[in-house]
């Protein structure tokens, strides 16, 4: 049992502490090898779903049985490895390990299934753990639909409020455009615009790799650089429509001048006015931004290149103010016709107007620039493209999508379109995380694949266009004042008028209101997936070691307190008569013996990590112990305070449980999932609410005020976060999800632990021998600690071989010398030799022992029949020598 492990300076954990603290623990004396190495030997259990754990429960029994399963001083699992792996630790928990060993190595347990331990029975029972009943009207079945309807509309409340208020933000455009106009309020945003613009010049000159090399951060790029230069864009299209509803006449009039005909006529003709004054504000600015940089660099540029960016801000800048009305002018003619279409397109033209002038002046200090400077350049221009797309994209599906999906189609095609639009995106949901979508790292690409991944996106991308698309009609019914008898005409004249009603900022304020306190109620661990999934994992796994309650005479005379009294002595289970829970059925890490350690092995989300080697991997390991949680990129803090603040109303318990660690190593189904991250199906998912994943206080730095935190207080921004892929370890919340999203063998962490003897069970879905989570593992094991794993798979692949032996050779490090290690690879395979009962479910199920892992419902013959051929994998290992000595001459 463990616990006295508090961080008394409250500062995170290295992995080399960690280390030692795990080997006091399962070694006080420190055992080594002649050499002087450390000694240490792992089991590993591969994710797969119940198929891995029902093959790796016949693997534990073999093992126990030949006497090896004490001699593992480590247990490390992945998913599907985990279900049994933690049923395994909490069966030793509960009782302890001579009982447990000797339990499943006894002969009779396991070729009389009728004798055997109640825990394994628990495991028949449960074999359909998500819903044991099958049946359509059982309430098994109703209570996971309700539980999914359920969060799924309480995430939407958070969600969809929020979603809609990006929607309003182009009718404000419309509004504003459409709104009463004068001239002290033109000219009040036109000297804004001004000096959005001066800041935007300001820190191109003192930011540049040449002049200033400021390297301010990118968050500071966007709020001097990025945000003002959108922002004048914004303003002048406003000032520009204001302009052309009021007229020339009316504005030089308005100003109180008396002019003739002739000077009329000039200043109606904006171009070259605004293209001296673009010269004379361009040159003012660069002048300043090169006095700053100047200062900053505590040297003087030489004359000559002073001259040239003086001479190309002054030429961009009169190009740049020449454009901007030629730009203006060409869309002038769609106010007040069209201000839809104006709002769309004005910002977004005057953008480009604005670039092709910043091209003039790139091309006229190229002989006293370097090449850095046009890499900045480049780099700055390519933010503001970005925000144009989309500007275009999100301004169209508001303004002409009801009116396309709607009016130019007739009704049967559009409701066609509407259903065919949210089958897609549910058909993207559910299939995400499966084995054919484009973000599955080393894959063949055959054409038939492509195809399926190009519909894919194709229904992902059309399901979301579709999405906004009735969301966005749905902000016009909320601005209807007569809602009853809406349309989408109404839609189409709400834009046209701009809302004149006054409805559209209290609708925003609402609609922020609602979405943002729903967010602080509305947590996004508790109302997910993830404790529907926990809570049948801890009911069928964890509480099988726990003694069942005996059936009951209806009509007896029970004394009920005294029945509890004899099931919390007895550790018997006391489940609720409704649900079938029991809350004891779980067990704290804390709560676990020393031997074996188990390490649950889980993914540490980086989509939005701005590390460009791990761009296809997109996660890091991370790791839940009795002692720790985290990782050696994030480091670690002690597993006893690690999330045990739940919340003010709830007193801190001790840390996580093996429940919820072995249920968020087996979140296959999330948003964010490793190197198979896709950015549509992340949307769709996250959407949906198809999350088994966990957020987690960043057990690093940048989680010193979080990682004793349950999860985020307000939800509404991690949801958000969690949409469009910004998981990240720099950020005080982590997403956590399965561990076969990093590596799906526990086969790195222990190479991390530089384990001399590691038996690994390789139980994932690869019917046709790719191999891919062992070369996944290989790959990152070079990669990141610099060790090697030698195997030769022939015999598995041409002989059908059901294991193989090789080495992984340790380069030196501080404190140890190289060394090389001993791995036995076993794979699933059935060769022709195995028991009849196995071979006849292989005739009637040709995919055995591949079949899929979206099957979690097994039947009482495909259970029996992985369990067996894990037995039977083992008892040919040792060719029917039960009687192993030691792990070294296994295999």
């Amino acid at each position: 049992m463990f616990g006295n492990n508090s961080d008394k300076d409250h500062r995170p954990l290295t992995f080399e502490e960690v280390i030692e603290q795990e080997r006091q623990v399962i070694d006080p004396h420190n055992g080594r090898d002649k050499g002087g190495h450390p000694s240490y030997t792992a089991l590993c259990l591969s994710g797969g779903g119940i198929r891995s754990a029902t093959f790796n429960l016949g693997i534990i029994q073999g093992l126990a049985k030949a006497g090896l399963l004490k001699q593992f001083d480590y247990l490390s699992t992945v998913s599907g490895g985990g279900y049994i792996g933690g049923w395994l630790s909490a069966w030793i928990a509960r009782s302890c390990f001579p009982y447990v060993n000797q339990q499943l190595a006894a002969t009779q347990d396991i070729e009389k299934p009728g004798e055997e331990p109640e825990p394994i029975q628990q495991l028949r029972n449960f074999s359909n753990y998500l819903s044991p009943k099958l049946g359509l009207m059982d309430a098994d079945t109703w209570t996971l639909a309700a539980t999914f309807i359920r969060n799924m509309l309480l995430n939407w409340s958070v969600i969809i409020p929020l979603m809609a208020i990006l929607l309003i933000l182009p009718r404000f455009m419309i509004a504003v455009i459409a709104a009463e106009q004068d001239l002290k309020t033109m000219l009040y945003l036109l000297s804004i615009g001004g000096i959005l613009v001066f800041f935007s010049v300001l820190y191109e000159a003192i930011d540049l790799p040449s002049l200033g090399d400021a390297r301010w951060p990118v968050r500071r790029f966007q709020t001097v650089f990025l945000a003002p230069f959108i922002g004048y864009a914004v303003v002048f299209a406003i000032v520009w429509g204001w302009y052309v509803q009021l007229g020339p006449d009316a504005v030089i009039n308005s100003a109180g001048f008396t002019l003739t005909s002739c000077q009329k006529e000039y200043l109606r003709d904006l171009k070259w006015p605004f293209a001296a004054f673009g010269a004379i504000f361009h040159v003012v600015a660069w002048l300043t931004g090169l006095s700053i940089a100047a200062i900053q660099r505590k040297k003087m540029p030489a004359i000559g290149r002073i001259v040239c960016f003086l001479v190309s801000a002054a030429l961009s800048g009169a190009v740049g103010g020449y454009l901007l009305i030629r730009s203006a002018e060409s869309i002038s003619h769609l106010i007040p016709d069209d201000i839809p279409a104006y709002a769309c397109f004005a910002a977004p033209l005057f953008i480009g107007a604005f670039l092709t002038a910043g091209l003039l002046q790139v091309a006229i200090v190229n002989a006293v620039t370097e090449e850095t400077d046009r890499e900045w350049w480049a780099s700055s221009a390519a933010r503001p493209l970005i925000i144009t797309c989309i500007w275009l994209v999100g301004s169209a599906l508001v303004y002409y999508g009801p009116q396309l999906l709607f009016t130019k189609i007739t009704t049967l095609q559009s409701t066609a379109v509407s259903l065919f639009g949210i089958l897609s995106g549910a058909v993207t949901a559910f299939c995400g995380h499966s084995d054919s979508t484009s973000a599955t790292a080393e894959k063949s690409r055959s054409w038939q694949k492509l195809g399926i991944d190009m519909l894919m996106s194709l229904a992902a991308v059309l399901f979301i266009a579709i999405f906004l698309i009735l969301l966005t009609l749905g902000t016009s019914w909320l601005l209807e004042k007569h809602p009853v008898n809406f349309s989408v005409d109404h839609h189409i004249l709400q834009l046209h008028y701009g809302n004149r009603d006054q409805m559209l900022f209290p609708t925003f304020l609402g609609l922020l209101f609602f979405g943002g306190f729903m967010g602080f109620f509305v947590h996004i661990n508790r109302f997910s997936l993830h404790c529907m999934y926990r809570n049948r994992l801890i009911r069928a796994y964890l509480g099988a070691s726990r003694r069942q309650p005996e059936a009951q005479d209806p009509g007896e005379q029970r004394d009920f307190k005294k029945e509890r009294e004899i099931r919390e002595r007895e550790n018997q289970r006391d489940p609720n008569k409704l649900t079938g829970f029991d809350q004891k059925d779980n067990i704290k890490m804390t709560g676990l013996e020393a031997r074996p350690f188990h390490i649950v092995n889980i993914a540490l989300n980086l989509a939005g990590d701005e590390k460009l080697s791990w761009q296809q991997r997109k996660a890091e390991s991370f790791t839940i112990s009795p002692l720790h949680a985290g990782g050696k990129g994030v480091k670690y803090r002690p597993i006893k305070e690690y999330s045990a603040r739940k919340s003010i109303c709830l007193s801190p318990d001790e840390g996580l449980s093996l429940g919820t660690a072995i249920a968020i190593s087996g979140a296959a189904a999330s948003p964010n999932m490793g190197y198979h991250s896709s950015p549509l199906v992340t949307f769709i998912m996250a959407l949906f609410n198809l999350r088994l994943g966990w957020w987690l206080g960043n057990p690093g730095p940048c989680g010193s005020r979080t990682w004793r935190s349950s999860g985020p207080k307000w939800s509404a921004g991690i949801m958000f976060r969690e949409m469009f892929g910004r998981t990240s370890d720099h950020y005080k919340y982590v997403y956590l999800s399965d561990g076969g999203h990093f590596e799906n063998l526990g086969l790195y962490e222990m190479a991390l632990r530089r384990c001399r003897q590691i038996v690994v069970i390789d139980a994932g879905c690869d019917e046709k021998k790719h191999f891919e989570d062992l070369g996944n593992a290989i790959r990152k094991i070079r990669i990141d600690l610099f060790a090697t794993v030698t195997l030769d798979l022939k015999p598995i692949i041409k002989w059908g071989r059901r294991y193989v032996t090789g080495t992984i050779d340790y380069p030196a490090i501080p404190g140890q010398a190289a060394m090389q290690g001993r791995i036995v690879y076993i794979k699933p395979v059935v060769n022709g030799n195995e028991p009849p009962d196995i071979l006849n479910y292989r005739k009637q199920n040709t995919v055995f022992p591949h079949e899929p892992t979206s099957d979690q419902w097994f039947s009482e013959s495909q259970f029996e029949s992985y369990r067996m051929l894990g037995f039977h994998t083992i008892k040919e290992i040792l060719r029917d020598n039960w009687q192993c000595p030691s792990i070294d001459r296994f295999g």
